[in-house]
């Protein structure tokens, strides 16, 4: 008497089932269409987009980020589970749309290393001996008597991409970049770490080359093409305080000590990823100088 009735419901059941499913398929196909002229980028998976290549990838993300922009060009296109993701590499194109569009873009969504460079060491030691001695403590004042040392301290930061992807930003109408059309609330990241490694703004950028910011007479020169703080509306508003640190961190350090890793291990230079790019556990000698 019930099985008629049971199995009316199960089917019932079972084609409301299939039709949320189809629902659900056709809402994710409509949301990964992209818009006319939006930029290019890597096929996606239902659902889930690009997530599984950028945690599958045996790069850290902003290294593979700028390798998809060898292939999709300096602007591409990204799906995060289903967030529109426009990702911007290069110093041009960054400045473009941070400070050219900066209205647009502005909504929300090392020390190892430079041990491992001795003379670099002995160059910064005699600076810090020239200008403020052996006993005396550093001031923020010193910095721009001490060219070999802000330049070395330039070189770290570009290098090294403490944060290499910046802060993620978003666009709160539409714009249009190189041609590309990226529409109101596209998340948009800005690969830094592409910035500072664009050959088109430096010279062997994998080479850690202090020198870079230095002129014919040995004196330091900004280069606009580093941005470790990003640019435009939404760049570091603690910039000033962390330059001031570290170089008073770093010039008190070496005031007082000669720094060497035991019995020659060099560390990995890897980084860890985190919320920073943080460097990997490591053993150093510090001995007062």
């Amino acid at each position: 008497m019930w099985e008629p009735r049971a199995e009316a419901c199960a089917a019932g059941f079972g084609g409301a089932l299939l039709l949320t499913l189809f629902a659900l398929v056709l809402r994710q196909l409509l949301r990964q269409r992209r818009p006319t002229a939006f930029p290019p980028g890597p096929p996606r998976l239902p659902f889930i987009g690009n997530i599984y290549s950028l945690a599958a990838s045996a790069e850290l993300p902003h290294v593979y980020l700028r390798t998809l922009s060898q292939v999709y060009g300096e602007i591409f296109s990204l799906d995060l589970g289903g967030i529109s993701t426009v990702v911007l590499n290069g110093y041009d194109v960054v400045k473009e749309c941070l400070v050219h569009q900066g209205e647009i873009f502005a909504d929300r969504p090392c020390l190892p290393l430079f041990m491992k460079m001795t003379k670099m060491g002995g160059q910064v030691h005699k600076e810090i001996d020239l200008i403020m001695g052996p006993s005396r403590r550093p001031s923020w004042d010193d910095k721009r008597k001490m060219h070999y040392t802000e330049a070395v301290l330039h070189e770290v930061l570009r290098f090294c991409n403490i944060v290499p992807l910046g802060i993620f930003h978003a666009t709160s109408e539409d714009a249009v970049v190189r041609g590309y059309s990226i529409p109101k609330g596209t998340t948009v990241i800005t690969n830094l770490y592409s910035v500072h490694f664009d050959e088109k703004y430096w010279k062997d950028p994998d080479m850690f080359y202090p020198e870079r910011f230095l002129d014919s007479n040995g004196y330091f020169t900004k280069k606009e093409a580093l941005v470790p703080f990003s640019l435009g509306r939404r760049h570091c508003l603690g910039e000033q305080l962390a330059r001031m640190e570290m170089f008073l961190f770093f010039t008190a350090l070496l005031q007082r000590f000669h720094l060497h890793f035991p019995h020659e291990l060099v560390p990995n230079l890897k980084p860890r990823l985190g919320m920073t790019l943080q460097p990997q556990s490591y053993l150093i000698c510090a001995e007062r100088r």
